[in-house]
């Protein structure tokens, strides 16, 4: 039997939408797959709709970034979708991302790399 349990969309950092992740899966004979996208569950309905409609069991899942003395990713699966507490702090974690990366972009282009935050 073959499992993927770790997948992302383009939803976070992938390049296939949801529903093409569960054909391309399908495609290859995968049966059993979990969307782990990096903070945000906001392909996961699509995700499960697809599972459903193609005969693959899908699971739930979400990877949430985590920082201690360093950054962790840590894989979490068949929580409820409706968790505001969840949600919320899915939230902080992209609102801190995208800070990150604003001052990223703009520290590249101040030493001469030029790069839009889109590209990134």
């Amino acid at each position: 039997m073959r499992v993927d349990l770790h997948l992302h969309s383009n939803c976070s950092d992938g390049t296939l939408s949801p529903g093409d992740l569960v054909q391309l899966a399908k495609d290859r004979g995968v049966v059993v797959i979990s969307l782990t996208d990096h903070d945000t569950t906001e392909g996961l309905d699509e995700f499960m709709r697809s599972c459903e409609r193609a005969s693959v069991h899908g699971i739930v899942g979400v990877e949430l970034s985590a920082d201690a003395p360093y950054t962790v990713h840590i894989l979490g699966y068949r929580f409820r979708r409706d968790d505001a507490f969840l949600e919320k702090y899915l939230s902080s974690l992209r609102e801190y991302r995208d800070k990150r990366n604003a001052a990223i972009c703009k520290k590249l282009n101040q030493l001469g790399i030029e790069i839009s935050l889109k590209e990134v």
